[in-house]
């Protein structure tokens, strides 16, 4: 390990000049960081002065907070960990200590800014180390078959520890995709590893995405999971599934009222073969409608014309829904509207209406 001269030249040669400049954590006061540590410290001294410090001089809250920014506060670029690791021993020593840095996971998908686990036992030993941290997970089943006896293990790590060390996931976002082509994968039992036997507790979870779930699959197989959802996930509020094959899942979820009730932000694709219950969902903020993966399949678009939400702020829409699907002029007045791929004619019968298009 080497030692590190200036906080420009360390960050520069880490992050890169465009994330270091676009994340503003040297060049200016950073939004990181709180207004106590800019009035102590930034407000203090020159920034000429900042840049040419030595880096062990940089008080350790505001390293921590620097370190989280660039592993997490970009959605363009991500500082890979190891590099934060392998600068300098006082560097190691915040990196493996901030729990923080450490809690958006992925399993057998690598997806950017993630702890990327390539098996199950190094995302059960992740899970081990993040204690009763939120987590967001991205647990995708994967491309090649994985023997159960690897899923007993992850729920083995688990249940071995003492109850009050246990590290079951405190899931704040999941993401669970089945690749399409393993019809055979049960994804109650993965489940049932990562969270423990039913009844599943997630009580910090908000924001529950799904892919492929059901693709070929009985949705009666995650009935425990999803009451699991409706009894505990008191926090929910947003839901997505954006894959056609997911919409006898997604009517699981809406045969549940208290799901219906809580979410406030929904994605869900453009072809679907149901009503859904919008009467319900008065208190959608945000609407996604998605064409993704819905060319091949009978058109049967969602209907909007009944959405009742008067906390409405934005609503996405792809491709060719017919002008008849429209929501009411009150909504369409009253959101912002973004329309992807769309036919010229919903673009005029939407300003026709009064509407607000991006």
């Amino acid at each position: 390990m080497r030692s590190p001269e200036t906080i420009w030249s360390v960050c520069l040669a880490l992050f890169g000049r465009d994330l270091a400049e676009s994340c503003k954590f040297i060049l200016a006061p950073s939004p990181v960081l709180s207004s106590q540590q800019k009035a102590c410290f930034l407000g203090r001294i020159r920034i000429k002065t900042v840049l040419q410090m030595p880096i062990n001089e940089l008080p350790q809250d505001i390293l921590e907070d620097i370190f989280f920014h660039a592993v997490n506060g970009t959605k363009d670029g991500n500082v890979d960990r190891k590099r934060l690791l392998f600068t300098c021993r006082l560097w190691y020593k915040i990196v493996v200590a901030q729990v923080r840095l450490w809690t958006t996971i992925s399993w057998s998908r690598p997806a950017p800014g993630t702890v990327q686990c390539p098996n199950v036992t190094s995302f059960a030993q992740i899970i081990e180390r993040t204690g009763n941290a939120d987590l967001d997970l991205t647990f995708d089943l994967p491309t090649c078959r994985t023997e159960a006896s690897n899923f007993d293990l992850l729920a083995l790590v688990i249940r071995e520890q003492s109850l009050e060390d246990q590290k079951r996931p405190h899931c704040r976002s999941l993401t669970l995709t089945t690749h399409p082509l393993l019809r055979e994968y049960d994804p109650a039992k993965r489940l049932e590893a990562m969270f423990g036997p039913a009844p599943y507790n997630f009580e910090s979870l908000q924001c529950l995405v799904l892919r492929h779930v059901c693709y070929d699959q009985d949705p009666g197989t995650l009935s425990v999971f999803l009451d699991g959802i409706a009894a505990s996930a008191k926090n929910l509020y947003r839901l997505e599934i954006d894959y056609s094959e997911d919409t006898t899942l997604l009517e699981e979820l809406f045969s549940r009222l208290t799901i219906q009730q809580r979410i406030r932000e929904l994605m869900l694709p453009i072809v679907i073969g149901f009503s859904v219950p919008w009467h319900a969902m008065r208190g959608l903020t945000d609407l996604h409608i998605t064409k993704r993966n819905s060319d091949w399949l009978q058109f049967i678009s969602v209907n909007l014309s009944k959405l009742d939400a008067p906390n409405l702020r934005r609503l996405h829409i792809e491709g060719d829904l017919p002008v008849n699907h429209l929501p009411s002029r009150t909504i369409i007045k009253q959101a912002t509207i973004k329309l992807v791929d769309a036919p010229p004619n919903l673009r005029d019968a939407l300003v026709a209406l009064g509407a607000c298009l991006e």
